[in-house]
């Protein structure tokens, strides 16, 4: 029983000494291409958000230091490649070099009740078939993974 106390609060404590991340999505109906596929369903706009929020999340996570929290307001997206329909099995998303992906957000970093570093961005890899890409292959977030983690490198420096 002792062992077991110790160990929940480990973890408590172990994860109050992460960076947390708040993000939310607005004007979600305007959204360039937020979906996997077609039609759009809440389903798959849930998917993408989940996915979205989980890299936020882990970045966050990663670089900024304990004690700090990032929140975000994502209010466009526009994931890498376009949707093409095929006659056999619903849509495709074809990969090209003008398909890049794209996120417009702001965030505001947070310690202690003041605000750290505010900003607007519009995140793009035009670039991001060429790229160097550590995100795993079968990730359908993998190039936006990508992409947000080139952009926390340049924004918060190297990981704490």
């Amino acid at each position: 029983m002792r062992f077991l106390r110790v160990a929940i609060v480990s973890v408590l404590l172990n994860g109050a000494a992460h960076a947390a991340a708040d993000v939310t999505f607005k004007n979600v109906d305007g959204y360039i291409d937020a979906t996997f596929e077609r039609p759009k369903s809440e389903r798959n706009l849930r998917e993408v958000q989940e996915g979205l929020r989980k890299a936020f999340s882990n970045l966050a996570d990663k670089y900024l230091p304990a004690g700090q929290s990032l929140t975000v307001e994502v209010s466009d997206i526009d994931l890498a490649g376009r949707l093409e329909p095929t006659f056999s099995s619903g849509d495709i998303r074809i990969m090209q070099g003008v398909t890049w992906p794209r996120l417009k957000f702001t965030y505001t970093v947070m310690e202690n009740g003041a605000v750290v570093a505010t900003g607007q961005a519009d995140v793009r890899d035009s670039d991001y078939l060429n790229g160097f890409n550590t995100q795993p292959y079968g990730d359908r977030l993998r190039y936006e993974r990508q992409m947000l983690a080139d952009w926390f490198r340049k924004t918060f420096g190297k990981p704490t």
